[in-house]
């Protein structure tokens, strides 16, 4: 017997990943293809569709992938699972077939809001721990009732996008709390579908499949996976989680009070507490964690890799420096300019692209920058390196506010702020933000904390750890902690109220 092996599809907004791990949290091999969206035109631009006949191809792809590779042994695979973006949904007819998959950015619910006030209820939220109700699972069911009704009348089954991927894989309709949470259709407390929110929007509670908790194993591996992808037959097939608590675990946040930020392409931070806290304001929202008996609430900073990337194209295009030839060291030139700026950027504020979450105001501040990310820069000392660090700061003043949000609904303070994420390669930036917050800053080795994560399902799942405590302490490797500055940190107290001053002015501006 060789090297024991958990796999690990991770279904992201932007790229589709298969990771294969040791069972000590190594990253052995790893394939990744970008993918992206159809908008129909009934839809009228805000709705997104995928075709999850190829979306499966590349699943199988992957998975052939990263096993050659990785070199890997089918027989040393102990278990394979999947982890996907929140929100997104996969229909499907009695045989199975597809009929519709939408990604977490489909926001055609918008299109029947009216329909949607009709069924919905200012309680549902104490039940979700979600809003506004136009994003989610209803709203959609609601513009196929009305738009296809030909599709609404097929569909036999409702999955999730990682639990599609896991039907896919064995055949079972199975659920998991964390993203069963996000379809606006589940009960976080009793932790089961909320039948009072199911007849309440005339849904069958059919279509709804068993429920269970992550690390769970839920079904083999058929044969005709087998034969198309080399997974051995009978392989486990474990329930794993949300990307987003997946990114959380492999963060270390197991106790309440732990808090983790995942820095991708956009930029949810995440506390775990110990028992279901609403927001009574709506601004933020409340989850199931994969840990049992724990639950998340979470302010999200919305796009930060997006605007970073969007940033350096830009300076590419602008051509401001002659020494940055090469794409692939841009991110390197960045860190080092906004370094080598003062503490403040000299005055210069950045504001725009990021933001502090509130969802009382239904959609008024989400798809804006979701779609478009804008920036605007004030101050009269504007250098390249003072715009740089200017953005740098940005950021990190939005995580800083998020996580003070979440503080004043929880009620729970936390003391080390944990980070994960292709963000969190950006030694800088953490730097700022150990200042900013006036408390250490820590992140993991491996930065594909979702893909980690869901390993950890596997392997809890498959018995190698006893619960995720122990996969934890097993299969996490940390980078060094970086510790704040206390006289810098007083110099941000200031900075960081100027820059909540402007960022109010600029959602004035929105109105």
């Amino acid at each position: 017997m060789g090297v024991e092996n958990l796999i690990a599809i991770d279904v992201g907004t932007g790229s589709v990943r298969c990771a294969v791990f040791d069972i000590r949290g190594n990253l052995v091999s790893f394939a990744q293809e970008a993918w992206d969206y159809e908008s129909p035109p009934e839809t009228f631009g805000i709705g997104k569709e995928f075709n999850c006949n190829q979306l499966w191809d590349r699943i199988i792809r992957l998975i052939k992938e990263a096993m050659k590779k990785g070199k890997i042994v089918k027989e040393n695979i102990l278990g394979v699972s999947s982890t996907s973006q929140r929100e997104g949904m996969v229909l499907l007819d009695k045989e199975g077939k597809e009929l519709y998959g939408g990604p977490n950015i489909d926001i055609r619910g918008m299109l029947v809001e009216g329909k949607v006030q009709e069924m919905v209820r200012s309680e549902f939220q104490k039940i979700t721990g979600h809003w506004p109700p136009s994003m989610f699972a209803p709203a959609r069911m609601i513009w196929f009732r009305e738009n296809k009704p030909e599709v609404y009348k097929k569909i036999a089954h409702m999955l999730m996008i990682n639990d599609w991927v896991l039907y896919k894989l064995s055949g079972v309709y199975s659920s998991e709390p964390t993203n069963a949470a996000e379809s606006f259709l589940f009960d976080i407390k009793n932790m089961t579908w909320s039948q009072e929110i199911i007849e309440s929007f005339q849904i069958s509670p059919q279509i709804l499949p068993e429920v269970y908790p992550s690390g769970t194993v839920v079904g083999e591996v058929t044969s005709e996976v087998s034969n198309l992808t080399g997974l051995k037959k009978g392989t486990a097939v474990v329930a794993g989680g949300a990307d987003t608590q997946c990114a959380v675990i492999a963060g270390g946040a197991l106790d309440e009070g732990q808090i983790c930020t995942i820095a991708g392409t956009t930029t949810p931070i995440q506390m775990v507490i110990s028992k279901p806290i609403i927001d009574p304001e709506r601004k933020i929202w409340t989850d199931c964690h994969v840990v049992p008996e724990r639950w998340i609430m979470e302010s999200n900073s919305g796009i930060m890799g997006r605007v970073l990337e969007w940033f350096k194209n830009w300076i590419l295009d602008i051509g401001v420096d002659e020494a940055v030839k090469n794409k692939s060291n841009i991110y390197e030139a960045l860190n080092k300019w906004a370094s080598e700026a003062s503490l403040g950027a000299n005055g210069v504020r950045a504001s725009m692209g990021p933001q502090i979450m509130d969802f009382s105001k239904e959609l008024s501040v989400g798809p804006a920058v979701i779609t478009a990310p804008s920036l605007l820069l004030v101050g009269d000392a504007f250098s390249m390196k003072n715009m740089i660090r200017a953005i740098f700061e940005n950021l990190v003043f939005a995580i800083r506010a998020n996580s003070e949000q979440i503080v004043e609904v929880s009620k729970v303070k936390f003391d080390t702020m944990r980070i994960t994420g292709g963000v969190s390669r950006n030694k800088t930036l953490l730097k700022i933000l150990a200042d900013c917050l006036g408390l250490p800053v820590t992140t993991p080795k491996v930065k594909e904390g979702s893909s980690l994560g869901c390993a950890m399902c596997v392997a809890v799942g498959t018995g190698v750890y006893g619960n995720f405590n122990e996969a934890v302490e097993s299969m996490i490797a940390w980078d060094e902690t970086i510790k704040p500055n206390g006289a810098l940190h007083e110099q941000y107290e200031g900075i960081y109220s100027e820059w909540k001053n402007l960022y109010s002015k600029m959602l004035n501006l929105q109105k």
